[in-house]
């Protein structure tokens, strides 16, 4: 502890803690939003074997996250699929509107 002028120093030795790993800036949003709007394109347009593509590609870009432990596989499992049937119903109506 200790003065300087008219300001009073205190020490803390207290560990900070971790802070939990968070996405920069909602990029993840952003590609969910493209990722869901290109499986709807996809279905729509019948090239159904880009589904592949789309989830080989997501699950590349995760993977450094899954393995170092920042993301659950059962949440990023979990969350393709929900994800993938959000889309898939929003092509199923697409389809019917037209």
């Amino acid at each position: 502890m200790g003065r300087v002028g008219f300001l009073q120093l205190t020490a803390d030795f207290i560990k900070p803690q971790p802070q939990p790993h968070r996405e920069a800036d909602g990029g993840g949003r952003l590609i969910g939003i493209f990722e869901r709007l290109a499986v709807v394109m996809a279905l729509v347009t019948s090239q159904t074997s880009l589904l592949a593509v789309i989830v080989a590609i997501k699950g590349l870009a995760r993977y450094p996250d899954i393995e170092s432990g920042h993301l659950a596989a059962e949440k990023f499992i979990v969350g393709t699929f929900a994800s993938l049937i959000w889309a898939g119903c929003c092509a199923l109506i697409a389809l019917n509107v037209r």
